[in-house]
This record gives C-alpha cells, structure tokens and sequence, in this order.
C-alpha cells in the first residue's frame, strides 16, 4: 500500500498530533524522533507561533475555527518531543478500517460559532472514542438530534465545553491542542451530562458535579506527536489507526472551498474518517 505523493503532502501539511491509545489498548511501542532545526523551522512556517493579542476563532460560513498554534517555548519543546512507531515485523495491513465504523464512535456533530474545534476534536471524538473502547460501551444508536448527541447517551459523550472554557482566557478566541491534552491527563474531563455543550456560552466554568466526574476519566498519558511526511510514516500512521486510536489534525477552514473534488475525496477517506482503500493507492 504504498502512498502517492499527493496523498504524503496532504498529510505533511496537515497532520501533526496524535492521541497515546486508551489504557486498554494494545500496547504501541514509541520510539522518539529529534527533528533537526530545519526540520522544525518548516513546521513552524506551515503551523505558525501564538499571537497573544490574536483571535483565533474566525467563523466562516457560520461555522466556527479556533485551533491556537503553539507558544514559542513550546516549539521548543517540540522538537525533541516527536515520536514514530515500531511496526511489528509480522504485521500485514488491512485493506481497509474505519474506525467511525466501529460501536465506540460518536456521531459527527458540530461545534456551531464557538472557537473550541481543538476541544472537539481532542474531547468529543477522542476522549468519547477511548472511554466507550475502554469501557465497552455502545454508541452505535447514538444519533446527532437538535444540536446534541441523543440524551440516553449524555453519560458516556464527553463535553467540548469542560476543557475549552478553561483555557481560551475568558473569550472565545480558541484552544490549542497541547493544552486540551495536558487538562484531560493533569484533571480529566466531564461528561455532556454534567456539562452539556452550549456554543452560545463560552466562559462558564463547570459546577460541582462536572468537577467531581472530571478526575473519574483523566487520561493516562499526555498525547504523543508526530509528523507524516514519508511512505513509512503513512504506514506508521495507519497503524495506530488500526489499534483503536485516532489521530487528530488541523486543516486549514480558509482554504478548504479551494480543493479541488478529487483532494476533498482524499480528505474524507484519509484523514476524516481515519479509513483508506487500496483503489486510491494510498
């Protein structure tokens, strides 16, 4: 299943965080990778450095952005915090997973106006996603209905709402990715039931109850990071996909009415719904 080169640097510009698996996930060896300084100063061009007077939540088409890059220290950091994945000698690839697919995942929903797309993506779908794999519990008749997922289900959805109004600094001006993972590891996150997501509210902070479940659900790690910009970093990638993991990315809202069908395609079969065929020769 060897990648195209459209394929590569789609998901060079756009995928660079992934999620360490739920603690009853089998186990993926880490191996760190330490970036040269060029290797660095490329991503930083591609991502950018927080801007402390900038709003990141710009709105198009009524729909809210909001991913925050990192601070200056942080790339910092980055640089030696990089891992890549030991394949198993013996592993074959799938033809195809999707892990949308499977009795753990929520049903896609929107975050409205609100900047909180990194909480979303790092609360919503991972924390759910891990928590309902962990836990075994079944989403599948889970639907998306007036703005939420079905009330039956509000104990075992985890609200976008409990990180990002934390750490967006009293305004809805965004959230980061690195910050939303050390809160889910340093305090946990509540569920939609004690905190149910509200895009018209941006800076109340969670009552009692959404504080003592918080501590229930802290995740066992900090997220892990890595870059994908080989053949054998895609094959790395699907992977950990295929170990009951998602890998969360940025795309650029801006720019995405500019792709043309065939990247669009690409896109949803890659990288939004973690699945990918051998007929697109990825």
């Amino acid at each position: 299943m060897k990648s195209s080169a459209l394929s590569r640097g789609l998901l060079m510009t756009i995928l660079s965080i992934c999620i360490a698996s739920a603690a009853t996930a089998r186990e993926i060896k880490l191996a760190p990778k330490v970036l040269s300084e060029s290797e660095v100063q490329q991503w930083r061009d591609r991502v950018g450095v927080y801007d402390p007077g900038k709003n990141y939540n710009i709105v198009i088409d009524g729909h809210g952005t909001g991913l925050i890059p990192p601070t200056e220290a942080e790339w910092q950091h980055l640089q030696h915090a990089v891992v890549q994945i030991e394949l198993p000698a013996a592993y074959t690839m799938p033809e195809a997973h999707d892990n949308s697919a499977t009795k753990w995942f929520p049903p896609v929903g929107s975050q409205g106006s609100e900047g909180s797309c990194a909480a979303w993506a790092l609360v919503y779908y991972v924390k759910t996603f891990q928590e309902a794999f962990e836990h075994d519990w079944d989403l599948s008749a889970c639907t998306w209905e007036n703005n939420a997922p079905s009330q039956s289900y509000w104990n075992k959805i985890f609200s976008p709402d409990f990180t990002y109004h934390q750490l967006n600094g009293g305004q809805d001006g965004g959230s980061s990715f690195i910050d939303n993972m050390h809160l889910l590891n340093d305090i946990g996150c509540s569920t939609w039931n004690t905190m149910p997501y509200d895009p018209n509210d941006s800076v109340t902070w969670p009552d009692e109850s959404a504080w003592r479940e918080a501590p229930i659900y802290r995740s066992l790690t900090h997220g892990k990071i890595m870059l994908v910009n080989t053949d054998q970093g895609i094959s790395e990638l699907k992977y950990l996909l295929t170990q009951h993991n998602l890998a969360v990315i940025r795309v650029d809202a801006e720019k995405y009415t500019n792709l043309t069908s065939s990247l669009k395609l690409h896109m949803r079969f890659i990288l939004l719904r973690q699945k990918w065929k051998r007929t697109l020769n990825l």
